[in-house]
This record gives C-alpha cells, sequence and structure tokens, in this order.
C-alpha cells in the first residue's frame, strides 16, 4: 500500500536508531552481498523484508529478533559476521546474484519456496533425499547439500532444506513447518513446560548438580523429540547474578557427546517461571542447526523483566510426523462431581482417567449432538480429574486430547454422554436458572476484582451487577455490606443486607482466578444456606462456597433489557445498523465492511474489531456477523419489503455470548415475532461508551456589544450541532448543559438548560432556540445588563446530578457581592490550589474551570471592594462604551516560574491574570496557567476579543476533546507537515488516471487484473479500524501498446461535523487479482477535476523532452538524430499510438 506522508516516521526510525548499542559491524563486503541478494531477487516485494534497508549507505546489518521483529529479516549475525540467511518461501524472483565468498562465517543459506534462477540458486536447491519421517524409525540422517566453499570458513557444507527438489512457488513453506504441523504447538508447550520447570527449580534454590541427570515428568514428555540418542539432562550449567540473585545464563545439552550445549539462555530470564511464556517459532528450520529466539520479551508481558540476549535451541523435533501414543490401557469415565455415573442439568461433569495421572495436559472439546455446535471448549494442566461447566439437558460428545507427562505420551478419547433433568434439584429443570446464575457470576467476579484492586468494599455499595441481580435477591433493598477478606485473606464474605457477621456468600478465594460456573445440585431454597461448588477459570472445582438470600430457581426471569437504563440506547444503536443494511445488496458490503452506524455500535459488540461479514439479504431477511464465524451467523433479522423498522423488542438476552430472540416492529405497524435473532452484542451494559457533562457559563452583561454577541451565538450553535452530530454518529453521550449568567450571587434565572444529552431533533432545538434568544432577553428574572456573577452561574453548574467534566466560562468580566463566598464556590473546582503544597490542587477529583475570556476586563480580585458600587453608566461591565484603560507599567509583575507541558503561561499579570491567581488560590510566586489550545489543565486564556470563537467553528468541540474533557474525535485541519505544493482537499472532487498492463502473451479486450483501490480514513495513522470508505478503478477503454488506462472521477469525502466522515489520509493500493499473471502500472496521477494537468519525461542525460502526458495522461513522444535535432513527434490516441509530424534534412554535397 502506498500511503501519503512518511516523512515523520524517518524521524522516528532516526531516534531509534540513534539510541542503539554499537556492536560489530559485518564487513562492507558481506552487506554488499546481501543487498546483491535483495536487488537481484526484486527484495522490494518479498513477502517480508523488514530491516532490509538496502539504500542507505549508513545503515547496519543486525539478526532479525523474532520477539521484537527488528533486525534484518532472515538474517543472523555473530561476533561481527552473517551466519545464517533464511529466506525460504518469501517471494524471491528472478536471478539470484552474490557472492557467497564474501561471507566468512556462514552456515545457512536458505532459499526455498521461491521462484529464483543461476547457478547460485541451482546449487543451494540440490535435492536432498528424504529425511526420516519419525525420530523412532531410524537414526539421525545428515544428507547435505555440497556447496561450494564459503569462503575459508572452517564449515565447508551450508545445509539447505529437507527434500528440497526444485525452484517452485508451489511448494509448502519450509521453514515454517512448525505453522502447519498440527504437533508443533504441542511440542512447543512440552518444551516450555520444561524450560519453566528448570527455571522454577533455580528460582527456588536448586543447584546444578541435583538437577544435572535428573528425570522429572516435564523432561520425560520431552524426550520423544529430542534427536539425541538416550537423552538426559547434561552439562548442566548456570549463573546467577550476584547483584540481585537472580538468573543470568543457563545452558545445557541432551548428551555428552557432541561437544557442545542443546539449549543456552542468557540475559535476564527469571520472569519465566511467573508468566504465560511462549516463544515464536518460524524461524525454525530443522533440529540439527540452532533456533535462535533471542530478543526482547519483556513488553510482551508488562510488569516483568525478559531479556534474553542468548536463546539458543537445537536437537528437538518441533515438526514430528506424528505424537507418541500412549498404550491402550489409558481410559476416561464420566460421571456426576460425586462420581455417581448419572449426569444432570445443572451440575459438573467430571472426566476421570485411568490409570491416575500426576502431571497431564488436557484439550477438550463438548459438542452437542442434535446441532453439531461446539458448546464447551477449555484447557487444563492437572492431575487426574477434568471438570466440565453444567451443560443443559441433552446428548454431548466429548472429545479429549490428553498428554501424559508421567509417560511422555499422548492419547485422544472420544465420548458420547447425556445430561438428564433431575427431580432431585429444582436448578436442573428449571428455565431461568441459566439467568440467574450469569448474573450471580458477574456479580461474586466483579467484587472480589474490586476488593483486589482497591482492597475495600463501603458499605451499601450498589454497582449494576448488583442492580442486575436484584430481582432475585430475597433481602429487601439488597446492598453490599461487610465485604471482606477473611483468615488472612483465604475467603471473600459480603452480604445483601447489614447481617453482622451471618454473611449471605462466602467463598474460599484462589487469587488470579474468577468464576465460570457454579454446580447447583446442593440449591435448595434462598432463604438456607446452600453448599455450592464452583468452577474456577484454572479448571480446578472448588468446593468451599456457600450462597443464601439468591433465588436460582425464579418462576418467572426479569430480563435485563427491561430494567437495565443502558438497554434503550444499545437498542436505539442496534436499530440504526439494520436500517443501515437493509438498503444493501450483498455486493456492496464485502467482508470487513464497516460504515458509521456500526461504530456506534462496536463498543458494545464483544467480538474484537466489529466488521460485517457474511453479508446476505434475501430480500425477506438480512443475515451477518461481526467476525468470521462462517455459518453461525450472530444478527438475523426479518425484511418487509422496503419498509424500515421503528422497533425491536428482545425477549431472552440473558449473556451477550448466547443467542436471543427479538420481535421486529416495521413502518406500517407490522410485526415479526419469530425470526430475529442476535448474539455477540451485550444489550445490556454496566456503562455506556464515552459519558461526559460539560456545562457552558457564559456571561450575558451589557458589556458585551453586537459584534461580540453574534462571535458567542455562532460558536455556541456550532458546538451543540457538533455534540449532536458525535452523539448520534458514534454513539457517545455528551450531556450539555448551557447557562447564562445572572445578575446576582443568587442564580434567579429560570432560563438554563440542565445536564441534556444532546441529539439531533427536539434536544437540539432546544439548545438553538436559548442561543437564538442570547443577548435579547434583558428583563427577565435575573437578566440584566448586570448578568456577569460568576458565583451564582457556577454553583448552577455543579447542582446537577451527574458532575460535569469540565466548565467553560465564557466572559469579559465579574461581578459578585461576597468575595469569599465566590472564593469558596472556586474551591469546588480541581484548578484551586492546596495551601498545603500549591503545585498539587485542593480538590484533585472536582471538575475542571477553563475561562475563556477577554484579557483587558475588569474582575473580582484581592483588592475588590464590593460594598462601594459604580453607577450603571459608569460600570464597564454593564456598557460597553466604556472601553478598558491599557495596562501600566505598574501592572506588569514577574514571570511565571510554573511551567505545564504543551501550554504558554502569561507573562505580564493582567486584570483576568490577576483575579485568576487570588480566587483559584495561586501563592505569591506562581500564576494560572494560560493555553489557547488546551482547556486542561491550563486555567483559563485572556483572548484581546472573541474573534477566535467567530473565526473557528469546531474551537470549542477540538480544544474539549483535544483535552479529553469532551468524547468524540478531533478533526485535523492542516494535517500534512510536508506537502509543500499540492495537498488533496476533503470534499473536492479529483480525477485518478494510470496505465496498467498485464503480462501475458493472450489476447484480452480489457485487463481483469489490475485495479487500484483508493481508501479514506479519519485519522492519520491510516489503520483498519480509521476506514472511512473506499472506491477501485479499473482500466477501461482500448488496450494501446500493451497497456489501458485506469480513469475514474472520485470525491474525498468531508464532513465539517463528523469527525469520523471527514478525510484525513489517502491510502492507494496496487491489487493484483490473478496469483499468476503479473501486472504493472505507471503513471499514476491525481489532480483535481477542475483543472489541467501535464507532466513531462526528460532524458537524464541530454536533458531533452522525450515525452509529455496531457490532461487525461496520454503521451506525445520526440524523437531525435544522432545531432539532436527533432525528427519525429507521436501521439497516443485510443486507436493506438500515431505518428503526427516528421521532419526530414540533408546536406546537398556540390562539386
Amino acid at each position: 500500500m502506498i500511503r501519503i506522508k512518511l516523512k515523520n516516521l524517518v524521524l522516528i526510525v532516526f531516534l531509534l536508531l540513534s539510541g542503539m548499542t554499537v556492536l560489530a559491524q559485518v564487513s562492507p563486503e558481506e552487506k554488499q552481498a546481501l543487498i546483491d541478494i535483495y536487488n537481484s531477487t526484486n527484495g522490494k516485494q518479498w513477502k517480508n523484508n523488514k530491516g532490509w534497508d538496502v539504500n542507505n549507505p549508513k545503515s547496519v546489518v543486525t539478526s532479525w529478533d523474532a520477539a521484537k521483529k527488528t533486525g534484518w529479516y532472515g538474517i543472523t549475525v555473530k561476533d561481527g559476521h552473517v551466519t545464517d540467511i533464511v529466506l525460504s518461501d518469501n517471494n524471491l524472483v528472478g536471478e539470484l546474484k552474490a557472492d557467497p565468498d564474501a561471507f566468512q562465517a556462514l552456515t545457512r543459506f536458505l532459499i526455498n519456496g521461491n521462484n529464483v534462477t543461476g547457478e547460485l540458486a541451482e546449487d543451494l536447491l540440490e535435492p536432498l533425499g528424504e529425511l526420516p519421517k519419525y525420530m523412532d524409525e531410524a537414526p539421525k540422517v545428515a544428507k547435505e547439500t555440497a556447496v561450494k566453499r564459503v569462503a575459508d570458513a572452517k564449515v565447508e557444507k551450508v545445509v539447505v532444506a529437507d527434500n528440497a527438489t526444485a525452484v517452485t512457488t508451489e511448494r509448502k513453506r519450509w521453514e515454517s513447518c512448525t505453522r502447519d504441523n498440527p504437533n508443533s504447538p504441542i511440542v512447543k508447550n512440552i518444551f516450555l513446560k520444561f524450560i519453566k520447570y528448570l527455571v522454577n527449580a533455580k528460582n527456588s534454590g536448586v543447584p546444578d548438580y541435583q538437577i544435572e541427570g535428573s528425570n522429572p515428568p516435564e523432561f520425560n514428555a520431552l524426550k520423544p523429540f529430542i534427536t539425541d540418542p538416550n537423552p538426559k539432562i547434561t552439562h548442566f550449567v548456570t549463573d546467577i547474578d550476584p547483584s540481585n540473585n537472580t538468573l543470568r545464563e543457563m545452558r545445557f545439552s541432551f548428551t555428552g557427546d557432541h561437544g557442545e550445549h542443546d539449549v543456552w539462555l542468557s540475559g535476564i530470564f527469571s520472569d519465566i517461571a511467573n508468566v504465560n511464556f511462549d516463544i515464536d517459532l518460524s524461524s525454525y528450520t530443522d533440529y540439527d542447526h540452532y533456533m535462535d529466539l533471542q530478543g526482547e520479551y519483556s513488553d510482551i508481558y508488562p510488569g516483568y523483566k525478559i531479556h534474553l540476549k542468548r536463546f539458543d535451541i537445537m536437537h528437538v523435533n518441533f515438526c514430528p510426523d506424528r505424537l507418541p501414543v500412549c498404550g491402550d490401557k489409558n481410559r476416561m469415565v464420566l460421571s456426576g462431581p460425586s462420581g455417581l455415573p448419572t449426569i444432570c442439568a445443572g451440575q459438573f461433569v467430571m472426566a476421570t482417567f485411568y490409570p491416575a495421572m500426576a502431571s497431564a495436559d488436557y484439550n477438550f472439546t463438548v459438542v452437542n449432538s442434535a446441532t453439531g455446535a461446539t458448546v464447551y471448549t477449555g484447557t487444563f494442566s492437572g492431575a487426574n480429574n477434568v471438570y466440565i461447566n453444567a451443560l443443559e439437558a441433552g446428548s454431548y460428545t466429548l472429545y479429549m486430547d490428553v498428554m501424559n507427562y508421567d509417560s511422555g505420551c499422548t492419547f485422544s478419547e472420544e465420548q458420547n454422554f447425556t445430561v438428564q433433568n433431575c427431580a432431585s434439584f429444582c436448578a436442573s429443570n428449571n428455565p431461568n436458572t441459566v439467568i440467574v446464575k450469569y448474573l450471580y457470576l458477574n456479580l461474586i467476579n466483579h467484587l472480589v476484582a474490586k476488593m483486589v484492586t482497591d482492597g475495600m468494599i463501603p458499605d451499601g455499595y450498589f454497582p449494576p451487577q448488583l442492580s442486575a441481580l436484584v430481582p432475585y435477591i430475597s433481602d429487601p433493598n439488597p446492598k453490599i455490606y461487610n465485604a471482606h477478606f477473611a483468615n488472612h485473606g483465604e475467603y471473600f464474605r459480603f452480604s445483601f443486607a447489614n447481617h453482622g457477621s451471618d454473611y449471605d456468600v462466602s467463598l474460599r478465594y484462589t487469587p488470579g482466578t474468577t468464576v465460570i460456573g457454579i454446580d447447583l445440585s446442593g440449591y435448595s431454597s434462598p432463604n438456607l444456606v446452600s453448599t455450592i461448588p464452583v468452577l474456577l477459570n484454572s479448571n480446578a472445582m472448588e468446593p468451599n462456597h456457600t450462597v443464601k438470600h439468591i433465588d436460582f430457581c425464579p418462576a418467572t426471569p426479569v430480563y435485563c433489557t427491561t430494567t437495565n437504563p443502558n438497554a434503550p440506547v444499545i437498542k436505539n444503536l442496534f436499530v440504526n445498523l439494520i436500517n443501515k443494511l437493509r438498503t444493501l445488496s450483498n455486493a456492496s458490503v464485502p467482508n470487513g465492511y464497516t460504515c458509521t452506524e456500526l461504530t456506534a455500535l462496536a463498543p458494545y459488540v464483544t467480538d474484537a474489531s466489529p466488521k460485517i461479514y457474511n453479508f446476505v439479504n434475501s430480500g425477506s431477511s438480512i443475515s451477518f456477523s461481526f467476525n468470521p464465524h462462517g455459518s453461525q451467523y450472530d444478527v438475523v433479522v426479518p425484511l418487509l419489503s422496503n419498509l424500515s423498522i421503528t422497533n425491536v423488542e428482545f425477549n431472552n438476552f440473558v449473556a451477550p455470548d448466547m443467542q436471543a430472540t427479538f420481535k421486529t416492529t416495521f413502518s406500517n405497524g407490522s410485526v415479526n415475532n419469530t425470526v430475529g435473532k442476535v448474539k455477540h452484542i451485550n444489550l445490556c451494559p454496566d456503562e455506556l461508551y464515552c459519558v461526559s457533562h460539560v456545562a457552558i457559563v457564559v456571561d450575558e452583561s451589557g458589556s458585551l456589544d453586537d459584534t461580540e454577541i453574534r462571535k458567542i451565538k455562532k460558536q455556541l450553535k456550532a458546538f451543540v450541532q457538533q455534540q449532536a452530530d458525535t452523539n448520534d454518529n458514534l454513539g457517545t453521550n455528551i450531556y450539555i448543559s448551557l447557562i447564562g449568567m445572572s445578575d446576582s450571587d443568587t442564580y434567579n434565572r429560570a432560563d438554563a438548560i440542565m445536564q441534556v444529552k444532546i441529539t439531533n431533533g427536539s434536544t437540539l432545538n432546544q439548545f438553538n432556540n436559548w442561543i437564538n434568544s442570547f443577548g435579547a432577553r434583558y428583563g427577565q428574572t435575573g437578566i440584566s445588563h448586570g448578568s456577569d456573577y460568576w458565583k451564582s452561574a457556577l454553583d448552577k453548574a455543579l447542582s446537577t446530578s451527574m458532575k460535569p467534566k469540565g466548565v467553560i466560562m465564557i466572559t469579559d468580566g465579574c461581578q459578585t457581592s461576597n468575595v469569599t463566598n465566590l472564593v469558596n464556590t472556586m474551591k469546588l473546582f480541581d484548578n484551586y490550589r492546596n495551601p498545603a503544597n500549591p503545585t498539587t490542587s485542593l480538590n484533585p477529583n472536582a471538575p475542571h474551570l477553563y475561562v475563556l475570556g477577554i484579557e483587558n476586563g475588569f474582575y473580582v480580585d484581592s483588592e475588590t471592594v464590593v460594598s462601594q458600587r459604580m453607577a450603571q453608566n459608569q460600570d464597564p461591565n454593564l456598557n460597553p462604551a466604556l472601553v478598558a484603560p491599557a495596562l501600566g507599567t505598574n501592572d506588569f509583575a514577574r514571570i511565571a516560574p510554573v511551567e505545564h507541558t504543551d501550554v504558554i503561561q502569561t507573562q505580564a499579570e493582567s486584570r483576568l491574570r490577576k483575579s485568576l491567581k487570588f480566587l483559584l488560590g495561586y501563592p505569591a510566586d506562581q500564576f494560572p496557567v494560560a493555553s489557547i489550545d488546551y482547556f486542561k489543565p491550563a486555567d483559563y486564556y485572556g483572548h484581546d476579543n472573541f474573534n477566535i470563537l467567530g473565526s473557528d467553528d469546531r474551537y470549542l468541540s477540538e480544544k474539549l476533546v483535544d483535552s479529553q474533557i469532551s468524547c468524540g474525535i478531533s478533526i485535523t485541519k492542516d494535517f500534512c507537515e510536508d506537502c509543500y505544493s499540492f495537498q488533496p482537499e476533503p470534499g473536492k472532487e479529483y480525477i485518478l488516471s494510470a496505465w496498467a498492463k498485464e503480462e501475458t502473451n493472450e489476447q484480452f479486450k480489457t485487463f481483469e487484473n489490475p485495479a487500484i483501490t483508493l481508501i479514506f480514513y479519519h485519522n492519520k495513522q491510516a489503520l483498519p479500524q480509521h476506514e472511512i470508505s473506499r472506491i477501485t478503478a479499473i482500466p477501461s477503454g482500448e488496450i494501446i501498446d500493451g497497456w489501458q488506462r485506469i480513469f475514474t472521477k472520485f470525491m474525498i469525502p468531508y464532513s465539517t461535523t463528523s469527525a469520523i466522515n471527514n478525510t484525513i489520509s489517502i491510502g492507494v493500493e496496487l491489487t493484483n487479482n490473478s496469483p499468476s499473471i503479473p501486472v504493472y502500472f505507471d503513471d499514476i496521477r491525481v489532480h483535481p477535476l477542475k483543472g489541467s494537468m501535464k507532466s513531462f519525461v526528460y532524458d537524464p542525460e541530454t536533458f531533452k523532452l522525450m515525452s509529455e502526458l496531457d490532461d487525461n495522461n496520454y503521451a506525445t513522444f520526440y524523437e531525435y538524430d544522432n545531432e539532436g535535432g527533432l525528427v519525429r513527434i507521436k501521439k497516443e490516441t485510443e486507436r493506438g499510438v500515431k505518428t503526427i509530424q516528421e521532419t526530414r534534412s540533408g546536406s546537398v554535397i556540390k562539386n
């Protein structure tokens, strides 16, 4: 893909490289040989050419880091020499040209699976013969390819491949056999368990001599995959860092015969024992050569330090054809948790294995025999019993794969079983139990997590998870009481009412686990204490769990879609999406399609990065999924002609991963009760996406003239419109309060709009009506030319039930009748300084205040005398004709010593600055922070006038988003820092033109494989989730000398109100739809529709004009004779290239 603007990337890469440690560099000869490989095999088109900076003479050849994806891909460098070149199946095309003698220490040069030719390629790809299919069938086969001697190095043979017979792109990827081998993940896990065992042993202080020659189960399991005969742990050596007593080196072999270590780790890696450590096997080629996995792993495991300067592995076969199989003696027995053969709905299923195993890995899948659907999957490492979560009544099949570490073998089991509705306990046959169980699990996991994070839960706590469970709790008005860890953290307990030490819930707590299931076979009544075993995400069954005052067998269900206050919001977003999709054809919704309506719903879709997949519009219904789920649709919606859908009513929603049905109502009143289905949407979220409350407080005094009033009104109208569009388009939840200042310290106006979620329609009209009357309602209660009292308006802004995240105050002056009371109001904002430590806030969690004011106005400060009032015609806060005098030299004071990133400090002490310094409690040597761009953490900005409100319609919206006070996406106006001449403008029409060619001997009327796609993004990063839309252009018209023109008109998406629909970056994709026919592109041009464009081609040596391309991208060619004279002009037309002018000249020789 070609993306506009990469200049900043150069700086980032430079900064990264400039901080690297200087290592021994490879010689210029070796680097040049690598460059020759790159250039001769079309390196620009390799599948992976990361790090191959061949055009930079200062670039350094470094080893490919599999963890961080840095270095030169496929290259290993040791001691200043290239030792490995692994470029198999990497789309190398062409005659391989490189001097192998340049490499002084090369041991591997792998190029299989590429379309390369030449003498060197033939040598490297000489057939090797058959390798053994399984390690037990034959001793190690060591057929190597004889290659020309590699310089004067000691190694004179280079191992190339297994069974390589030809240069072909049809061949499967060789060096990544681990990708396709189903046994590779199992071997990898066995190996990592062994490494983790060794690290754990050393962390626990086990000496090396006790590990040497030992035979733990983890090693026993790895033995079948070790290629050394009679493997054992030998030559085991470790080194401990004395400064922190941590492991810094560990090496060992599997035999003492070959004199080198098979596994070698060095660096910082003690934390391998504390994480689910993983490795990337994509660099594995064969077991006779080291696989190098060194790299920085710390970024993968936040909070842990794992940096492996060296991690070499050999003589482990990560691609076995089969796994060693345990004997027929292994068998699996299924039962209820108590061991009885009858398995009831509502209780766990227990799988017991015979003979008993002390250590094993289990991978299991449960499939519903009637539907074929997978209902449960899990992995577990442990001993002899595996528990499966409670199932509904029905017939099932259990598939179990087991790795037995005791015997170092694997076995698989498949068993059919039946789950019955049992009369012995109500939860087995009550259809509503599943709802209560789900809600209870949500609550208990939430409370445990909060207790671990916060250390306490206050009495009376009432989270959304409890609110959903309330209909099934027998205590009246339930809340959380007496929540605590007991017995030194062994038990977690709480009640739904203040029962003292008589707890409703008691759970034996295992740190780091969550509860995923409960066995209700022991439940009888909400009034009695029931012992209910739970299943943890570790697959451990915890029997110590008691519950009372919860009805797990209710007579009637209460669905959250009727009780959750956020459910109507999600329903409306869902209706918007399906109404959008019902109007689209199958062809217009490709896999990966997205739209504004989906973006709004996306925060509540449980699939990661949701897009539209498998879309089908049959005319009578639409079906689709949010991820590629195959034939299992997430959503099915009935249609009725072309009628819109006005409402959906969810019937039985329990959880996002369980399918719910819904009733569909159409615009003519018709109702469909049966077809609607939905899955993977959280219809009852605990919280809505991006909730924000912004209060706007506006001065409405007589000192504002008509021009200033018009500017303020223009800004406010644009602001409320933009917030309404953001709420509608993005599904955000922005609430706005709009408050005009009163004419006293008591707020007696009746027109304030308080805490309203603004949307297009009636709520927007409510705000616009208020704004239209701004400055024209003097005489109403509380509104006069003296309406600039800060205290009462700010108190009003703080009085809402949802405290505002930010209060923006637009003013040119201030009055008050009580300075102390005004200061007390200012203390309620996070701006007010803490007297004990003025660099911190007195109330850090309070709302933030930003004053957008006229700098040279009249404000309240420490010298204000409120008892002496001027006449109205002399008061500049009431009379716009009275201009504030210019600042005198006595008004200037010290420069502010306080600094803050990205904000500008006002240097001179002015009236607004002086007022806020006093009102916000700044000490003598500090001053309020001023910034025109960031409302937070700044306190204010003093303007000369309100021009910015009239000139920049998005000023408030953009700065509130940039300051993280409000929701939405900031629309960047000028993002292209290095566009010197041409920069496409959103909202304008342009022409895309190019020429395309297919390299084929067949004759076509038109080329079908080349295509150019323009992708429009609303973010400079141009990630898939930022896509607005795309257009694809294909060749059309006549084929001229083997080339066909691509020509299309397009408009760049643009929006002044919705950032998600405003183009910031354009991606260009050149596509070849054929897997075998090469295509070429030339003369790709973009220019305005209302404009002309010519381009010129000059000879690089003579600088003569060779051709020019006109507005339609057709060429005119110029030909010259040996003396440089123009002899011929040819013109490219739809009928081919025509000669339009020819000049002949000659000299006559006379006797």
